[in-house]
């Protein structure tokens, strides 16, 4: 996680069943600013993304 993220959500995709960026991002746009780079839903690499709890 980034420098001063305290607490964070994961969400992997290790089993092959990563429905892809563009699912995500559209996730992200209805819980957060539709922008996985930035905001509390970020994509940390490759098939994870994680939600910010205390930054």
């Amino acid at each position: 996680m980034g420098k001063g993220i305290t607490s964070a959500i994961s969400v992997r995709f290790n089993d092959g069943t990563d429905p892809g960026n563009a699912v995500m991002i559209r996730i992200d746009a209805m819980i957060d600013d539709g922008e996985v780079t930035i905001g509390a839903f970020r994509r940390l690499a490759a098939e994870r993304y994680y939600w910010i709890v205390v930054e």
